[in-house]
């Protein structure tokens, strides 16, 4: 299982990079270990926004979630 982080305004701290490895820990007992994942956190305005595209080889899965604050993504000095 290969997963990229992209953080836009957004710092990815160590505590948040395994937050999300925990989950799709979880999405690799369904999936086995041959899919690569693409997480993507923004800071917009007041919105924090979290994208996570899976691709196994049936076709990609996108989830994605808006929430008030992530919390232990911090912004970065944008």
């Amino acid at each position: 299982m290969n997963v990229e982080f992209t953080g836009r305004k957004c710092e990815i701290t160590p505590a948040l990079r395994q937050s999300v490895e925990t989950g799709l820990a979880k999405i690799r007992k369904i999936l086995g270990d041959k899919f690569d994942s693409k997480v993507i956190l923004a800071i917009e305005k007041h919105r924090h926004k979290a994208e996570i595209t899976i691709s196994p080889r049936n076709g990609p899965l996108v989830g994605a979630a808006q929430a008030g604050d992530h919390e232990v993504c911090h912004q970065s000095g944008y």
